[in-house]
């Protein structure tokens, strides 16, 4: 029989093409659906982020932005993880805390989840009330009265009085930062947090001499009743209040639901906050902490230029006539929800946007953030209300 040469390699063209286009129609499913898997690669090209972006780009937007990247962060080692969220290791917690030589109740109650589902929650309360609570996703202990008079001579930001009042440099006599900060990664460590993904975001030094400046100027104005005063502060209720984030792959993992949480307490949303001082924790609160499972796959990270397009365009259908300046961009790792308690991580670039009036200087609430995809160089809509 005689082979048509020319058909055959007519339909091998027609099969090429259309292998080709459902390849690129995968692509486009997956991409669409924020599944970065057609994404992802064997190896990835390095890619260098500027330290600062410095641009007019219209009358009223600019950027005079930091670009924020960890010191150990590699661009072409971002690898394809999942996670969920870990188990809270009750045993621990009740031995780091529920002391034998007290007496504790016991009360079953709720509380929500990540994902702002009912879940059950244990209340220890002992007879002085320290209160340790304990879901399996979450856990706070809270020491009492000691924390009662601390928190007192806080604003209503709690963070606001913290970072105006207190230092982030000073050394208390009893305990030094760096001892405080390798205790407190010990004990949470017990608690089955590994060390080597803590990293103290923030930490001051609440000094007695502040504190007792700032209860005696509350006494003054009536925010605090002459009898609710510490009675007698001593050494051991100096501390260092710190706010810890966790860190995979040289990236923080960004926790707050939504980036309008973002500056919820001032900082950003700080998941695990800790009181230490000279007679240990009083208190500590434990919450969105992934178990993470990284793949083989990396992703290909896009050159800064390109998130800049983005955010260009996104200013745009932003109406009003203030002055709005690109201040940060920080690159986080985003636990996407794909399935219930899976998430998958997503390399995403969020950005600060200060919008001023009249010249005026910008404060928290005239600050807006948008997060971009640093694979794709979407915006993530999912991140937004």
């Amino acid at each position: 029989m005689k082979v048509n040469t020319k058909n055959i390699i007519k339909w091998i063209l027609i099969l090429a093409v259309i292998a080709l286009m459902a390849g690129i129609m995968w692509k486009h499913k997956n991409t669409a659906a924020g599944n970065h898997t057609a994404a992802a690669v064997g190896t990835a090209e390095q890619v260098t982020f500027p330290e600062e972006v410095k641009k007019q780009v219209t009358d009223n937007f600019s950027y005079d932005a930091k670009i924020t990247l960890e010191k150990d962060f590699d661009s072409a080692s971002c690898h394809v993880a999942t996670a969920s969220v870990q188990q809270m290791n009750k045993d621990g917690w009740k031995k780091l805390f529920l002391k034998e030589d007290r007496t504790w109740s016991e009360e079953e109650d709720t509380t929500t989840d990540r994902e702002e589902n009912v879940i059950p929650e244990t209340i220890y309360t002992d007879e002085d009330g320290s209160v340790l609570y304990l879901s399996d996703e979450d856990g706070m202990y809270y020491q009492y009265p000691d924390m009662k008079y601390i928190e007192q001579i806080f604003d209503i930001s709690p963070y606001a009085t913290i970072k105006n009042e207190f230092s982030l440099e000073n050394e208390l006599s009893g305990k030094s930062r760096q001892q405080a900060e390798e205790e407190v990664k010990d004990d949470l460590a017990q608690l089955g947090v590994k060390k080597d993904e803590v990293v103290v975001k923030e930490s001051y030094a609440l000094d007695l001499e502040t504190i007792k400046r700032k209860e005696q100027e509350y006494v003054g104005i009536n925010a605090v009743a002459e009898e609710e005063k510490n009675p007698s502060w001593e050494a051991g209720d100096e501390g260092y209040y710190m706010f810890l984030e966790q860190k995979v792959q040289g990236l923080p993992i960004f926790t707050a639901g939504k980036v309008q949480d973002f500056e919820l307490n001032g900082i950003g949303q700080s998941d695990v906050e800790v009181f230490d001082t000279g007679e240990g924790i009083k208190r500590l609160s434990v919450s969105n902490w992934f178990d993470v499972t990284f793949g083989e796959e990396v992703y290909q990270l896009l050159p800064f230029e390109e998130i800049m397009k983005t955010m260009n365009q996104r200013m745009e259908h932003i109406e009003g006539d203030g002055r709005m300046t690109v201040t940060e961009c920080r690159l986080y790792e985003y636990p996407q929800l794909v399935n219930e308690k899976e998430y998958q991580l997503r390399p995403v670039w969020i950005c600060t946007v200060s919008i001023s009036q009249n010249g005026e200087e910008a404060v928290d609430a005239d600050k807006i953030y948008i997060p971009i995809d640093a694979v794709t160089g979407e915006e993530v809509l999912d991140m937004e209300e």
